[in-house]
């Protein structure tokens, strides 16, 4: 098996991980805890992408400038990190996927806007923090993606170009970030956001709707 990549950065969360579960439900526990209902799945899925913040304005139906937010947001913090990763699997495929690129020696990493003591705890629960060549986070530097700094730095951990890496996400932010690091990347229609939110000079080189759809795209000649 040959690698088309010098190396593969992927998002965690809705590329990587299916987390939605832990995160739907530490939502709910925190509205719980502050007396307010709970709110449908389907409300907080669609935002599970763009961070807790975000997920309780639109699970409370309230506006982002609501003073009740940032006392939810650190009551969020702490039931999440108590149950991080209770619910969150591999999306069916993505482990075959690392492990064969582990196969080829491939270097290969993460880079999510998901907090550091989030994506450790994630990262040291499925026993990934000695395998992956670079996790950046979204406060490992004081810029996260879109910006492409978070990218060109896993590049300089792993000993290579932007140009000959890839970036694997389900996010605007993800390709946006690609495409001003000079990098290629693939876009997850699997995950937690939708396309509609690319704007028109995003422009990956695929769109995926499955791990498996994405194998190919990551083995095999040169593009």
């Amino acid at each position: 098996m040959k690698a088309r990549y010098q190396a593969v950065w992927f998002d965690l969360d809705g590329t990587l991980f299916d987390t939605a579960p832990d995160l739907i439900a530490t939502v709910n526990r925190t509205l719980a805890e502050h007396g307010y209902p709970s709110a449908p799945a389907g409300v907080i899925l669609p935002y599970t992408g763009h961070g807790s913040r975000q997920m309780l304005q639109h699970a409370l139906s309230t506006t982002a400038d609501d003073p009740r937010l940032p006392a939810l947001q650190e009551a969020f913090y702490a039931h999440y990190l108590r149950h991080v990763a209770e619910e969150t699997r591999w999306f069916p495929g993505m482990a075959a996927i690392v492990d064969d690129l582990d196969a080829c020696n491939v270097p290969w990493g993460i880079i999510t806007n998901k907090l550091e003591r989030f994506t450790y705890a994630l990262t040291r629960h499925f026993a990934l923090d000695q395998r992956v060549a670079a996790i950046v986070c979204g406060d490992t530097l004081a810029t996260a993606k879109p910006d492409p700094a978070p990218l060109a730095y896993a590049c300089a951990l792993a000993g290579v170009r932007p140009e000959q890496a890839v970036m694997v996400g389900d996010s605007a932010a993800d390709i946006r970030a690609a495409a001003r690091a000079g990098m290629p990347s693939i876009y997850c229609d699997y995950g937690y956001t939708s396309r509609a939110d690319l704007a028109e000079d995003d422009r990956p080189i695929a769109f995926v709707d499955s791990p498996a759809a994405l194998a190919p795209l990551l083995f095999g000649d040169a593009p």
